[in-house]
């Protein structure tokens, strides 16, 4: 019989999320909100008390860190990859205490 896993909830899966390797949809959405509501946020300060390129700064810091987590996210979907080494480097196995290189 095989075992499956307990389906959850969004919060839930956001909360089990920080266990757990990688990043699940669930917390890709709730960055996504948080940042846009963020900038909705300083966009709404500049409105409420006027020009502040203190605000303008920030408004730009928050959209560039909002589109720079969607391509890595974007990149990380066309390509999984266990662990973080990539193809053209050497990786290394550990056999009788001693390392080695891999050949690929």
């Amino acid at each position: 019989m095989e075992s499956e896993k307990p389906r959850r909830g969004f919060v839930e899966s956001i909360v089990y999320s920080a266990l757990e390797p990688g990043v699940n949809s669930s917390l890709h959405v709730f960055v996504n909100v948080i940042l846009v509501i963020l900038v909705g946020l300083w966009i709404a300060l500049l409105f409420i008390v006027g020009f502040s390129i203190h605000l303008i700064i920030l408004a730009a810091i928050t959209l560039g860190f909002l589109a720079v987590f969607n391509w890595v996210m974007t990149e990380l979907r066309k390509n999984p990859q266990n662990g973080s080494s990539s193809s053209n480097t050497p990786q290394q196995e550990e056999t009788d205490g001693s390392t080695h290189l891999k050949k690929q």
